[in-house]
């Protein structure tokens, strides 16, 4: 499909703050976590996000309160008006109610023991509903308390960061979806995400290098559930059909069965060019996005991850970009990377990308 994008500005708030405080309403890119290939509750892969925030915070403590405003799962029409599916047969169609309100609200905690250390923990729900209740938006609620299957689905998750040496970081991440409790029965397979990367830059005389590797597993049903899920809908322009959906994690954004690996290695000249390569791998197995099946309550993957049938997917790229002043308040960049791409399920297949960018900045 060919799609055209009238949906700007991509970013457009409003904000104010004080010492110790900000407050912001609109549209904007957001991404909690230390990821690169992505992170767990939101994902850096979205053009932006609807949200209201509020941040209060010290030298030592941040706390987060951020409510994303979102399209409801059946607003799928090629029109401008709500489409509420009848046939069981449409993917939108929802067997007990026909929702109109959509919201994720979270809250996020970040501490610094220690100049070295940096934790961060938050809690979260998707609300989904027919009705929109104010009760919901206050900011100190604990949102795991919110148990009702038909209107909640939680999502938590944990991440550490440590300067173990000068110029050496290490971070882990942990999600939990849905896992067993004590007392709790069996009825739902466990989806938990995990994360652990380094990352370092070594000086030299005349420029220096840095890296970064890292290694990402989720279970096969992460963000996925009967009623309430993680898949968010965006209506995108398309040239013939009109507005159409396009539905995307909203955490990590390859999803649950997959194992990824990657790798980056940087020269940051005093030039001041900028030349790498990065090599990435992933093992998805079959649950994706659209396979509908897994979000019957129960539902159990073909084994651990990658479950079923498996598509190994390899990446390696070079690139190289140059900034420099056209004048005095006018900077551009220019950039070149080739990628190499191989992808198997039960045959090899392959493609050689080449992409060229300017960029300019005032």
């Amino acid at each position: 499909m060919s799609f055209q994008d009238f949906d700007t500005p991509d970013r457009a708030y409003l904000s104010m703050g004080g010492n110790g405080y900000s407050l912001q309403f609109g549209r904007d890119r957001l991404s909690w976590g230390p990821g690169y290939t992505g992170n767990f509750v939101i994902g850096d892969q979205h053009k932006y996000e609807e949200f209201l925030r509020f941040t209060f915070y010290t030298d030592t403590f941040k706390f987060t309160s951020a409510t994303l405003f979102m399209d409801p799962p059946n607003w799928t029409s090629n029109s401008r008006s709500p489409y509420y599916p009848k046939d069981p047969d449409d993917p939108a169609y929802q067997s007990k109610d026909e929702y109109t309100v959509r919201m994720f609200l979270a809250h996020r905690f970040e501490f610094r023991p220690l100049s070295w250390l940096r934790i961060e923990f938050s809690e979260n729900v998707m609300y989904q509903d027919t009705v929109f209740s104010m009760k919901y938006l206050n900011p100190l609620f604990i949102f795991h308390n919110l148990s009702n299957r038909g209107q909640f689905n939680a999502i938590a998750d944990l991440s550490i960061q440590a300067t173990v040496a000068k110029g050496v970081s290490l971070y882990a991440a942990v999600t939990v979806d849905q896992i067993e409790a004590p007392g709790e029965g069996s009825d739902q397979a466990n989806a938990l995400g995990y994360m652990i990367g380094v990352e370092g830059y070594v000086p030299k005389t005349r420029g220096g290098l840095s890296y970064r590797f890292e290694g990402v597993y989720t279970d096969p049903l992460l963000y996925r559930r009967d009623k309430v899920d993680f898949i968010i809908m965006t209506r995108e322009r398309e040239q013939y059909y009109g507005f159409v959906p396009a539905y995307r994690y909203l955490g990590y954004r390859y999803g649950g069965d997959a194992i990824v690996v990657y790798g980056n290695l940087e020269w940051r000249d005093t030039k001041p060019y900028r030349v790498g390569s990065d090599i990435a791998y992933m093992a998805h197995g079959e649950v994706s996005i659209d396979k509908t099946e897994y979000d019957a309550f129960g539902a159990r993957p073909k084994g651990p991850t990658p479950s079923g049938a498996v598509t190994h997917t390899i990446r390696g790229g070079l690139y190289i970009s140059y900034p420099f002043n056209i004048t005095g308040k006018v900077q551009a960049e220019a950039g070149l990377r080739a990628d190499l791409l191989g992808r198997y399920t039960d045959r090899w297949t392959t493609d050689l990308q080449v992409t060229a960018t300017f960029a300019l900045s005032v």
